[in-house]
């Protein structure tokens, strides 16, 4: 059986709080073989209470469980490869964020998948936002485009993007090939950074049949500027990223941005999306 390593990162919300986590605590009993190791990144700006801490360390007293928390929001590139660095190249990494929900047949297809296809280095479950398949997606540099079904399997990674949320990564990968997340880019795009590197190196992914429901903070902000703080980062890791591909992709990738703001501009009635 492989070795699953988990990280959670949390932010905002405990561990009582988290889906991820109390979807885990479910399938404590049936996965607390599996998890060697468990990662919580406290990404809030406040310390998790201990009382919730020895509830995760009862259920899996067979991992090694480990807090990190500082009360600051450490960007997501810093944190994954921080977690990395920790690792050796056993068995996988699963990243998930605090607001995923999944049951037991996803871990134990990983584990099915992982040991029948040693050869595939990126495990991805299907992802459902009200109803629609977000992710595995389509990416065409800067131009995402969602995918309206796609069959579970081996699948070509070109043009391939996927959520973070939910990624099992073989850790032989990371450790001996993977060139880090870029640190350029602190929370949006380090997904597509991920996927576009990962696809320079490996011509297949494996697509899960389970899917998992997670929340998508960008489509959920309620006032203007949480929507404009947002899409601040998201422009900064599309143009971060463009810069270490090509400088022509980030002349268009610029053009395609103006006239995205100026449609966010005019729905809005605004002038703050020009950034």
């Amino acid at each position: 059986m492989c070795a699953i390593k988990i990280l959670i990162v949390l932010y905002k919300k405990t561990i009582r709080e988290s889906e991820s986590c109390s979807s885990l605590i479910k399938l404590s009993e049936y996965c607390r073989n599996c998890i060697t190791d468990l990662y919580v990144w406290n990404n809030s700006p406040f310390f998790i209470p201990e009382e919730e801490k020895i509830l995760l360390n009862k259920c899996f007293l067979n991992s090694h469980v480990n807090y990190f928390e500082d009360k600051k929001n450490h960007p997501l590139s810093t944190v994954y490869n921080k977690i990395i660095s920790l690792n050796d190249s056993n068995g996988g990494l699963l990243i998930l964020d605090h607001d995923s929900t999944f049951g037991d047949s996803y871990i134990e297809e990983l584990l099915f998948s992982f040991e029948k296809f040693p050869d595939i280095n990126l495990f991805l479950p299907q992802i459902t936002y009200n109803g629609v398949l977000v992710s595995p997606a389509k990416q065409y540099y800067f131009y995402g485009k969602c995918i309206k079904k796609i069959l579970p399997g081996v699948v070509s990674t070109r043009f391939l993007t996927a959520i973070n949320s939910g990624m099992f990564i073989r850790c032989k990968y990371l450790k001996e090939q993977f060139q880090g997340y870029n640190e350029k880019i602190k929370f949006y795009g380090t997904d597509n950074d991920f996927m576009y590197k990962y696809s320079k190196q490996n011509k297949f992914a494996y697509i899960l049949n389970s899917s998992l429901n997670h929340t998508l903070n960008y489509y959920e902000d309620i006032t203007v500027e949480s929507k404009v703080r947002r899409y601040k980062d998201v422009k900064n890791g599309i143009l971060v990223q463009m810069e270490s591909i090509n400088k022509m992709l980030v002349v268009l990738a610029r053009a395609y941005l103006f006239i995205y703001e100026c449609k966010m501009n005019v729905k809005f009635k605004t002038l703050s999306f020009f950034i």
